[in-house]
Formats: structure tokens, sequence, C-alpha cells
């Protein structure tokens, strides 16, 4: 059967494809590059009120479109990547200062503290009060907190941890009264 196109068009056909992906690449890599920059605007700015429809207006696209290379790029939604970046900072400050749960949910860009506290409890695990002690008393213990106090938590025993939890609480709850 005769071919329709000439010997050179299947050549030239696949250099246009090669082409076409070519430029696609460049467009994904593009939108990695400004996802990391959107990434480090919250970086610098979560402690204000941010959202997505005004950081893709600063940066001169639609929020849609942000919403997607910045979720393909980092692996979460914008609002959680902000939440985390907020979260981790009010872990730092439950640590280090002795601040009440309104002001470091303030501090760390949470319009309400009882968002905040909800979003604390849903990534920790824990409220911010309970917390704060878990983060003070492994810090008197020396045992490390984090990933590495989760694991070693797994190996020796849920209860345990609960029992203690349960203390720290009570104790609290005796010092308020």
């Amino acid at each position: 059967m005769p071919s329709l196109l000439p010997n050179r068009a299947p050549r030239q056909l696949w250099e246009q494809i090669d082409t076409a992906f070519a430029h696609m690449q460049g467009q994904e890599d593009a939108g990695q590059g400004l996802a990391m920059k959107v990434a480090a605007h919250a970086r610098q700015h979560f402690r204000e009120p941010i959202t997505l429809k005004d950081t893709a207006e600063r940066f001169f696209m639609s929020s849609a479109y942000l919403g997607r290379i910045f979720q393909k790029a980092v692996g979460v939604p914008f609002k959680q990547y902000v939440n985390d970046l907020r979260i981790e900072e009010a872990k730092r400050l439950l640590r280090q200062t002795d601040k009440l749960i309104y002001e470091i949910a303030e501090e760390t860009g949470f319009a309400e503290s009882k968002y905040f506290v909800a979003r604390f409890t849903a990534a920790a695990g824990v409220s911010p009060m309970a917390g704060r002690f878990l983060l003070l008393s492994a810090l008197l213990a020396g045992v490390p907190s984090g990933a590495a106090c989760r694991k070693r938590q797994r190996h020796s025993g849920r209860q345990q941890h609960r029992t203690q939890l349960f203390m720290i609480i009570r104790s609290f709850r005796r010092l308020r009264s």
C-alpha cells in the first residue's frame, strides 16, 4: 500500500512532536519555579492574612491556575501549606514562650483562636495546651520531640503515653484551680 506522506514526513512529524514535548517540559519547569516563588512568599507572609486569591493577584494569574500548579509542585494545597507553616510556628512558640493560646493564634496568622485550636488538634493530635505540656515534658526528660518521639512512643506502648498525658493534664488542672 503506498504511503500518503512523503518519506521525510515521518521524521519531520517526530521532530515536531519532540519540539512540542520540549515546550511542554519548559512550561512545567516554569510552573515549578513559580510554585517555589509562591511558597517563598507564603513563608514570608504566613503571619498575615494570606489567601490564594490575593497571592494569585500578586503574581498576575488566576487563582485556579496557581492552585493547580502549586499543588502539583509542592504536593499540598496552598491553604494547607500556609496552615502547616502556621502550626510549625505555633509549636515553636508553645515550646519557647509562655504566651497564651489566643496570643499564639494571633501571632501565627489565625484570625480565630477556635479555628487555630481545631487546626492544631487536627495536625498534632492534641490540643495546643496539651501539646505545650508534651513538648515541655519531652524537653525536661531529654526526649526529642517530633517524629523521633512519636516513633519511640509506638515502640514503648501507647498506654504508657496516654497515662503520662493524663497525669500532665491532671496536674495542670490542679495548678489552675
